[in-house]
């Protein structure tokens, strides 16, 4: 017997040209990725028939569901291809004196659908999974390990076969960011007393859409994208926490570069909560300060902008 081993799977990701069909020509993506978690389930029902006994009858079955989680490691490069499934393709333009490329993500009025497989080449076995978007994302910046990001994921199929999905899929180059290199500015500022910073973006999509001739949903419709966080802070000053007790919108932008590579995230408008710092021990004092970014003015008329720069000539 051969057991599937962890290590030698895939994660191949293309992008749907109809929702919820496998696109007829493939241009699958292998993925790096460290976990997940995406799987098929479709419930059983215990029916209430009577049929004169206590024993119970043969269940119901429910809809067909597609869903789970992916966590990957945040880079300058692959990230670019799931930043495609959140926010659409990007704008790109190029930089002649340095041959890079910068693409810049803002929030669209749509959002694509994925055709996603998991592959376990050792047992020859590929499950891929159809109509999927991506319902969040979210990651913690700063921290003191690997830099990852998680995204929930939302799918309406699942297909099994013993045929790889594409066999000419091309491997997304991984170009690592790390931590140490990340860089926060407040209203333009570089700031020194943050620890880290929690980002997380809802895309607000509809998953409760089952439609008759199909065994799972119909259709996952995107609502409103909601840009939410928290900033934990060494507590050195009131000048931040002043922001929020006035109201006053703050600029947010957190960088992370890699050589002549960068990851950009900006959030020109966003407000942070009223808040206080607690006396949690006779160590240093730290305060959690939530904010949420939300579109009124900015020019780039987005509640947050991600700027990918790296060599990648388009996505």
């Amino acid at each position: 017997m051969q057991l599937s081993r962890g290590y030698f799977t895939r994660l191949v990701i293309d992008e749907e040209t109809s929702f919820n069909e496998i696109p007829t020509t493939k241009a699958g993506k292998i993925m790096p990725f460290n976990k997940l978690e995406l799987a098929s389930e479709q419930t059983m029902i215990n029916p209430a028939t009577i049929t004169g006994t206590r024993n119970a009858v043969e269940p119901a079955r429910g809809h067909v569901t597609a869903g789970g989680s992916v966590t990957i490691p945040v880079d300058s490069t692959a990230i670019g291809h799931w930043l495609k499934g959140i926010f659409n393709a990007p704008v790109t333009t190029e930089d002649s004196d340095t041959g890079k490329y910068k693409h810049v993500f803002s929030i669209t009025n749509n959002q694509p659908s994925l055709c996603i497989t998991k592959e376990f080449p050792d047992i020859g076995q590929y499950f891929t999974y159809t109509g999927v978007k991506i319902g969040s994302f979210s990651c913690t910046f700063g921290d003191d390990g690997e830099l990852t990001a998680d995204m929930d994921l939302l799918g309406c199929d699942e297909v099994i076969s013993s045929e790889q999905y594409d066999k000419a899929a091309t491997e997304a180059k991984l170009s690592r960011l790390n931590n140490f290199a990340c860089e926060l500015k407040v209203d333009g500022s570089k700031v020194a007393n943050v620890s880290t910073l929690d980002l997380k973006l809802d895309m607000g999509l509809d998953d409760s859409i089952y439609t008759l001739g199909h065994k799972g949903r119909g259709a996952i419709p995107e609502g409103l994208v909601q840009v939410s966080g928290t900033i934990h802070s060494l507590f050195t000053d009131t000048e931040l926490l002043q922001k929020g007790i006035d109201a006053t919108p703050i600029d947010l932008e957190l960088a992370l570069t890699n050589s002549s590579d960068s990851l950009v995230i900006k959030m020109d408008e966003a407000q942070i909560s009223r808040t206080s710092p607690a006396i949690s021990g006779p160590a240093g004092v730290s305060v959690d300060i939530d904010f949420v970014a939300y579109y009124k003015n900015s020019v780039d008329k987005s509640s947050i902008v991600i700027e990918l720069t790296n060599s990648v000539e388009e996505y």
